[in-house]
């Protein structure tokens, strides 16, 4: 498993307290019971401060999925 997997892995354990990932790729806004608004921002927060990088708010609104979130940082993040 990618680093970046790891990490965003370790983001929705955090916020969604999750523990075991299966199908992580498939997980959304829809299907997480605990995804609202408040833990988004969360979200957003804990993988700007494991990734050390800063997420525009507008685009914080496109990252709704797990599938979203690694596409993102597989652009942003440095390797």
């Amino acid at each position: 498993m990618k680093e970046i997997e790891k990490k965003i892995n370790k983001a929705f354990a955090l916020v969604f307290k999750m523990k075991n990932f299966k199908n992580n790729k498939k997980l959304n806004i829809k299907n997480v019971k605990k995804w609202d608004s408040i833990n988004h921002v969360e979200l957003i927060l804990v993988l700007e401060s494991l990734f050390k990088i800063k997420i525009d708010p507008e685009i914080s609104f496109t990252l709704d999925s797990y599938q979203s979130i690694l596409n993102y940082l597989n652009k942003t993040v440095k390797k």
